[in-house]
């Protein structure tokens, strides 16, 4: 066993994943202010919503523990776990009416989003493999 797949199931293995975590979501704001500036400050980890982390932890974890996971297979898991508590597609994300942008096939996602899940998959990659 290598990286965090070890310590998957102990307190050393949680602090890891939220470690790994946290650099894929500080990546992920830095393409977003690149790509799309919005004259808005980008958001920490700790001003994320719980759901918000949780989601990244798990999608961590399952690279953790399956690294032939590519990124089409994360947004797979991703949409599969949305559509199974009755989220759908909307053009906005609205929580309470559970619509969600990206609640459509890989292949019909925008480049953009595309690019983040490539760019949260390399991260992951090398700081397990590092």
């Amino acid at each position: 066993m290598s990286g965090i797949e070890h310590y998957s199931m102990t307190a050393e293995g949680v602090e890891a994943i939220d470690s790994v975590s946290r650099v894929v979501h500080n990546v992920l704001e830095a393409y977003s202010q690149a790509a799309t500036p919005l004259n808005t400050p980008p958001h920490s980890w700790e001003e994320s919503t719980e759901e918000y982390r949780e989601s990244v932890r798990r999608a961590t974890t399952l690279m953790a523990e399956n690294l032939a996971t590519t990124p089409k297979g994360m947004h797979d898991v991703w949409l599969l776990e949305k559509l199974k508590h009755g989220w759908v597609y909307g053009d906005v994300e609205d929580t309470e009416a559970k619509r969600h942008p990206l609640c459509l096939p890989y292949d019909e996602l925008g480049s953009d989003h595309r690019i983040r899940g490539e760019l949260f998959y390399a991260v992951v990659s090398e700081l397990i493999n590092g």
